[in-house]
This record gives C-alpha cells, sequence and structure tokens, in this order.
C-alpha cells in the first residue's frame, strides 16, 4: 500500500472524521459577530457582574439618537462563549417584559438613548436563566434610529461582554 492510499484511509477514517464533523456543527452555530457601532458603546458597569445580573451603561457619543426597549427588549440574546466561539443560549423567545419598571426612573417601552443610559439585566425577570455559571458571556440588544422611519428590524446591535466569576 503507498503512503498516499494510507493517508487517504487515514483522513476518511471515522477517528478523523468525526471530530471534524463535530467541529464544523460548533462552527455553523457560533456567532462570529462583532456587534459594534461607531460612536456607541455597551459596557457592563464595574462591580455589577454577578451571576444573577448585570447593570450595563450604555454610551452615544454622535449627534443621532437611538431607541431600545431598555429593560423590556424582548429580542434580547444572551451567548456564551466557548473554546473561543460564541454560543447562543437557550432561551424563550415568547418572553415579552415583566412588570412594572426595574432599574430606569421612567416606564416607558423604549429608551432614547441621547447621551448615556443605565439598566440592568437580570435573571429573575428572564426565564429560563436561574443563574449563569462562571464564564465569559455577552448580553446583545437591539437599537433603532430614531429617525421616522419605522423599519421591521433592528438597525444594529450592541454586545457587552462581560465574565462570571
Amino acid at each position: 500500500m503507498t503512503p498516499a492510499v494510507k493517508i487517504k484511509q487515514l483522513l476518511l477514517s471515522p477517528a478523523v472524521l468525526v471530530p471534524l464533523a463535530v467541529l464544523a456543527v460548533l462552527f455553523l452555530f457560533s456567532d462570529y459577530a462583532s456587534y459594534r457601532q461607531e460612536g456607541l458603546s455597551m459596557t457592563p458597569v464595574e462591580d455589577t457582574v454577578t451571576s444573577r445580573s448585570l447593570t450595563v451603561e450604555v454610551l452615544n457619543t454622535t449627534n443621532e439618537v437611538f431607541q431600545n426597549a431598555g429593560d423590556y427588549d424582548p429580542n434580547y440574546r444572551l451567548q456564551r462563549r466557548v473554546l473561543g466561539l460564541w454560543f447562543p443560549m437557550r432561551q424563550d423567545p415568547a418572553w415579552t417584559g415583566g412588570e412594572g419598571c426595574m432599574t430606569l426612573p421612567t416606564c416607558y417601552y423604549e429608551k432614547d438613548i441621547p447621551q448615556r443610559l443605565y439598566f440592568q439585566w437580570s435573571t429573575d425577570y428572564r426565564f429560563p436563566f436561574t443563574s449563569l455559571y462562571p464564564g465569559r458571556y455577552r448580553l446583545i440588544l437591539d437599537f433603532y434610529r430614531q429617525d421616522g422611519s419605522y423599519s421591521y428590524g433592528p438597525d444594529f446591535s450592541l454586545a457587552a461582554e462581560f465574565t462570571v466569576k
């Protein structure tokens, strides 16, 4: 048997194909987006990250005004970093928010972001999460330009990365 045939048999063996298939599936389910927008940032506030909640600061340094659903955002996404890749965590897509305001002083559904906004994400209001395991996470929220045009989807999304210890 020639070396080329041996190599071909080795590469086509289950010992090689199964791990490659698993890696391919992992890459398909992972999220590569950076979720950045020039002039806007979303970061966790220092010393607010716990396994059950975090406070996020959104800072707008542009001249535009953006909207976000704040604490009531039904389209938030939570992802966990595993093996250097971001994977979506299971969540209830039908969740539409809780009663009352959680941390913001006003109770409007859409929060205007003229300069700086703080809000808290909490597992208490986000079924099915009860608490997060130690690891690296990112919370992704959708934002809309406040220009009178009502699109069917967000103009962009931002992510705040944080570590649960």
